[in-house]
């Protein structure tokens, strides 16, 4: 029989004795009470467990066999040294076991001279020499690595460097050392690539159970002593439809050359800029340089013309920086044709057209004659040109420019801001006809052409010029504008819209306001 535990009552604890009838009082052992300087007796000290990793077993990847044969030594708590197979120099591993020390010290100090990557990164033409196994020059700065991810870096790199770049960057050391039949070498390959082993052990497990799987169904059936258990009837099991299975396809990548960018300097100048131009990714920067020397040699007169009234006798341009004549781009699929495009002056426009529009080939043409190292130039551009993708056979001759002349008030001299910069297209005249309009009224000159009548004049001068108390009508019936002015406004108004203004300039004194009537006279 059970005996029945009291309700509140637990357990009591170690040393408790309910027999004892002495007098002393039960006081429980506190555990940690322990005061300072006494000393813990041997029964309660315990050796502490060691730290330290499970030592790997023989033959597993890391332990001691791999270690010995990939010469593998432990240096210090956490270090890893490699010893090199070729030279038996002793490599110390990166922090977390990183080998790209170990990389680059097998590519600097052995593939790299013995000249085992020619075939994976071949230099440029004419830059090895017969049986050398290095370029003469590998440390110009013109490749460039055009390997994926894009962009991989648009720093120009040297020859060695763009070896070092492909065999730590892009894996490239593994492809030379997988040809080595030197002996270490595989070890030291799976070493640096592990996850080539992975791939190929996860293959061949997967093949071996697949083995295993059929080898034990036929010994099943071909067992004499095998019993089919008794069917059990079929349960209606829920029809799920098949998933449909897609067949793993494999792309191969193609490895891809690094571009090489065939270095240039400028036949015509000896300039900082008109060094190391390329013909490749370069191509735009080095036509836009040529169009600059040319220019100033005066090689694009002829080419383009700057119009008669801004040009030499020779048939240079006056004024090349818009201080008088502004151009524009009339092609019509050019950004600089947009009317929100800003004019240019002559000099800009011609380097423009020699860049976007490949006139730099019609004015290197016109200098090869006296510049004959201009020829080679000259075939590499148009060649460039042919095989772009809009494919143009020929230079496209440009529709003809448009030619806008700048001016500066005559009668204020620029003071007034809107009389700075005036345009005298044909398409623009309203805004510099309404200004000198208005520039005259201060002279008096309409006092004459347009009388205010006697209720508006005061000691010779017009009493009220803004309408407070005097309005005035436009008396043209085919004027569109019908509303009352005051006398300033109808002056200028009559002046700028009917014919005032030119009647004004031919009377003035200066030659250079009336040479300025037929640039201002309206186009009906």
């Amino acid at each position: 029989m059970k005996e029945q535990e009291v309700p509140g009552e637990g357990k009591m604890p170690e040393g408790w004795n309910p027999s004892d009838d002495s007098e002393d009082d039960y006081k429980p052992e506190k555990k940690g009470s322990r005061k300072r300087g006494e000393e813990d007796s041997e029964d309660e000290i315990k050796p502490k467990k060691s730290r330290q990793t499970p030592r790997r077993a023989p033959g597993t990847p890391g332990g001691p066999k791999a270690a010995a044969k990939l010469g593998v030594k432990a240096e210090g708590e956490g270090k890893v040294v490699d010893v090199c197979f070729i030279c038996k120099k002793e490599v110390t591993r990166g922090l977390g076991g990183s080998t790209i020390g170990l990389r680059i010290h097998y590519t600097e100090k052995h593939y790299y001279p013995e000249g085992s990557f020619l075939e994976v990164a071949p230099p440029r033409e004419g830059d090895l020499a017969e049986g050398a196994k290095v370029p003469r020059d590998d440390s110009s700065k013109v490749y460039t690595c055009i390997l994926p991810p894009q962009p991989c870096t648009k720093r120009k790199l040297g020859y060695k460097e763009l070896v070092l770049h492909l065999a730590t960057q892009h894996n490239r050391l593994r492809e030379v050392m997988a040809r080595d039949a030197r002996p270490g070498a595989a070890a030291v390959l799976n070493l640096l690539y592990p996850e080539d082993k992975a791939e190929k052990v996860a293959v061949k497990v997967e093949k071996v159970m697949g083995k295993v799987v059929e080898r034990e169904e036929e010994e099943q059936v071909d067992d004499p002593g095998y019993q089919e258990a008794p069917a059990k009837p079929a349960a209606k099991a829920e029809v799920k439809p098949k998933a449909e299975v897609k067949p793993k396809v494999e792309v191969k990548k193609e490895r891809t050359a690094p571009r090489i960018d065939k270095v240039h300097n400028c036949v015509l100048c000896d300039a900082s800029d008109g060094r190391n131009l390329s013909f490749g990714t370069g191509l735009s920067n080095l036509r836009n340089h040529y169009s600059v020397c040319l220019y100033n040699h005066g090689w694009f007169v002829g080419v383009l013309d700057p119009g008669a009234e801004n040009s030499t006798t020779e048939g240079r341009a006056v004024d090349e920086f818009a201080r008088k004549w502004r151009y524009k781009c009339t092609v019509p699929t050019c950004p600089r044709a947009e009317p929100k495009a800003k004019p240019m002056g002559f000099k800009e426009f011609c380097i423009h057209a020699g860049v976007a529009h490949h006139y730099v080939e019609l004015a290197m043409a016109k200098a090869v004659p006296t510049r004959p190292k201009l020829a080679k130039v000259l075939e590499t551009v148009a060649e460039a040109r042919r095989s772009a993708e809009d494919g143009l056979e020929e230079v496209v001759e440009m529709p003809e420019m448009t030619v806008e002349e700048i001016h500066t008030c005559v009668i204020c001299g620029g003071r007034d801001r809107d009389g700075n910069n005036l345009s005298l297209d044909p398409n623009k005249l309203w805004s510099v006809r309404y200004h000198y309009a208005g520039c005259y009224f201060d002279t008096g000159v309409y006092l004459k052409l347009y009388p205010p009548g006697e209720q508006n004049m005061e000691e010779g001068r017009v009493k009220d010029a803004l309408g407070k108390e005097v309005k005035y009508t436009c008396s043209d019936d085919k004027c569109t504008v019908k509303k009352r002015m005051g006398y300033k406004e109808f002056c200028i108004h009559m002046a700028s819209s009917h014919g005032g203004l030119e009647e004004a300039m031919k009377e003035d004194e200066r030659e250079e306001i009336r040479a300025l009537v037929p640039k201002l006279r309206r186009r009906e």
